[in-house]
């Protein structure tokens, strides 16, 4: 039994394992590091080629959205940057600096074209009219935003009478009307004269003579500052001439309701009645005095809409002949439209 004891419980004997070879790991490192030398070389032929080579050096640039902006100018800003590897070339920081340069941009983006293109995208501002005043010129924006700016020397300052003697709201009792009635009497007349007993006619005269001297005086500034005009010919776009002292610096806003009637209201105009001569004078207040191939003129005002005052203007000069030298004045400022003749 002790004999078979030991036999059950021996143990068989492990099977023997072929003898594992050693890993030579230097010999490993050094193929991977010829293999690594290797695609570093690459990576410095393929790269020099890439970022040395003239195909990939920013020698293109191309603008869609530009239509009153001159490309020569924005080429100031962006020409330093060409001859650069295309690669270390921020497009947006060029479009920032166009940002920033330009009035008349309203936003600007870039992106790369490769191997060598640049394509700016731009939204100008629109400019809307050229407001001509006792100050200067200005250009503005349909948001009512000045774009560029031309000041007179001189600067002018009338009284709110001289502006509403000017549009022809005088009195003829006024204190005025009886000075200036005084400084054309000599003592004689003086002694005899009673301003209460001058004939209303007579009085009228008088205010009207001094409303042409006031209109006289404004439409002489302005017909000065015309001069310079041409700074602002490339714009076809209306002109308002206007009764009016402010000035404005590149950036400043007016009312942008304003603005944007004025522009309007010409443009509607020159679509609807096709005249060879438009000459448009805002009053400093609330009207707008267009003067049709010099001899009609058309007031409007922003106060009524403006597409009620074009319609009544429609049904009018279907009635009337507008070709009819007696036409004077049509008034479309409010409901009663008003018409005179000479």
């Amino acid at each position: 039994m002790q004999n078979l004891a030991k036999v059950i419980w021996h143990r068989k004997p492990s099977k023997v394992h072929p003898r594992r070879k050693k890993i030579n790991f230097k010999n490993i490192f050094k193929k991977k590091w010829i293999f690594l030398a290797i695609i570093f070389i690459l990576g410095i032929i393929i790269s020099s080629f890439i970022l040395g080579g003239d195909s990939w050096k920013f020698q293109e640039v191309k603008y869609f959205g530009v239509k009153n902006l001159e490309k020569s100018q924005l080429n100031k800003y962006i020409d330093p940057y060409l001859g650069r590897n295309i690669f270390f070339v921020n497009p947006q920081k060029l479009a920032d600096e166009l940002n920033e340069h330009f009035i008349e941009i309203s936003e600007a983006r870039a992106e790369k074209v490769y191997r060598n293109k640049i394509n700016f995208y731009i939204e100008e501002k629109i400019p809307h009219i050229i407001y001509l005043n006792f100050s200067g010129i200005f250009l503005f924006d349909t948001k009512g935003e000045v774009l560029k700016a031309w000041e007179a020397g001189s600067k002018v300052e009338f009284s709110e009478l001289d502006y509403e003697l000017a549009r022809g709201f005088g009195d003829e009792d006024a204190s005025y009307i009886e000075d200036r009635v005084y400084q054309d009497l000599d003592e004689e007349e003086i002694e005899d004269f009673i301003f209460e007993e001058m004939d209303s006619k007579e009085k009228q005269k008088v205010l009207n003579s001094i409303v042409v001297e006031k209109q006289t005086k404004f439409n002489k500034i302005l017909d000065n500052n015309s001069k310079k005009l041409e700074l602002f010919s490339e714009y076809q776009i209306p002109i308002i001439k206007a009764w009016d002292e402010s000035v404005y610096k590149v950036g400043d806003f007016d009312d942008r309701k304003k603005i944007k009637f004025l522009g309007n209201a010409v443009n509607s105009l020159k679509e609807r009645m096709n005249p060879k001569d438009i000459k448009c004078l805002w009053d400093g207040e609330l009207r707008l005095i267009c003067t049709i191939d010099q001899r009609i003129d058309l007031i409007l005002s922003p106060s009524r809409k403006l597409n009620y005052q074009l319609q009544d203007l429609k049904l009018i000069l279907e009635e009337i002949d507008k070709e009819s030298e007696e036409i004077r004045m049509i008034d479309l400022t409010s409901e009663k439209v008003l018409v005179e003749y000479w």
